[in-house]
């Protein structure tokens, strides 16, 4: 079933919380955060280019991950989870850290949210995503501004802001805009 898969992929989404959550608690320090996302960064982007350009390491990585990958990730293209460590290891170079853990938490919740909430509630398609996806991501990063910011009209916009990018058919995976974009427009707002 498609959407046990989508569960499974996104459940390993969820679990990269870790990274914010550890930012604002117990490794509180930029350079410490960045350097944990780089090297996970590097390391999944050298899994993607092993198993690109090495029959054998595409062999293995297709007998212990083809389950949870798309299409796309099967043929050339890196992993989503590549895509999402490189976008969290930008939100931690890039931003505070207020926006950077705002930023990172939209993409281990709000985007994993869209893309169950949109297979559970597949109400009229837009760029051929659910509204109920677009729906679910805007209440969960809603929720996470008022969490993390406090409620405020700014990051209510940087909430639609978000969901807006999430929905729209960017050519840029949604794991690198997600936070680059929203993360600029919060810094430009605030």
């Amino acid at each position: 079933m498609k959407t046990n898969r989508e569960v499974q992929r996104k459940s390993i989404h969820l679990a990269t919380t870790i990274i914010p959550l550890a930012y604002i608690s117990i490794i509180p320090q930029k350079e410490h955060i960045f350097l944990i996302c780089l090297i996970l960064s590097i390391g999944f982007l050298l899994a993607d280019i092993l198993r690109m350009f090495w029959k054998t390491a595409e062999k293995y990585f297709k007998m212990i991950f083809s389950a949870l990958l798309r299409e796309n990730e099967l043929k050339s293209d890196l992993t989503g989870a590549t895509y999402l460590f490189i976008g969290m290891t930008l939100a931690a170079f890039l931003f505070p850290k207020e926006i950077a853990v705002l930023v990172m938490l939209f993409l281990s919740i709000a985007d994993p949210s869209a893309a169950i909430t949109g297979k559970l509630a597949p109400i009229k398609k837009i760029f051929n995503k659910s509204i109920g996806g677009f729906l679910g991501f805007l209440f969960c990063a809603i929720i996470i501004v008022i969490i993390v910011s406090g409620f405020s009209f700014i990051g209510l916009i940087v909430a639609f802001a978000a969901a807006i990018v999430e929905l729209l058919p960017l050519k840029i995976n949604d794991n690198l805009t997600i936070p680059v974009v929203t993360g600029y427009l919060y810094l430009f707002l605030k």
